[in-house]
């Protein structure tokens, strides 16, 4: 049982890994100085999902 709790815990590890590198992939695509249609509350939505997700990363495990 233990050993598929740690399973589950690594899975969800590295979907929150997935995701983080993912919005902030967005965020240097959207945020970037090379960006004409620059949208700030883009930016700052992204920045706050990145920094709620790592928040409930370290929550988390």
């Amino acid at each position: 049982m233990d050993k598929l709790k740690n399973i589950a815990i690594s899975i969800l590890k590295f979907f929150y890994i997935i995701q983080v590198a993912f919005y902030l992939d967005i965020l240097d695509a959207e945020c970037s100085c090379n960006n004409f249609v620059f949208n700030f509350d883009n930016c700052k939505m992204l920045k706050f999902t990145i920094s709620s997700l790592t928040f409930q990363y370290f929550t988390i495990f």
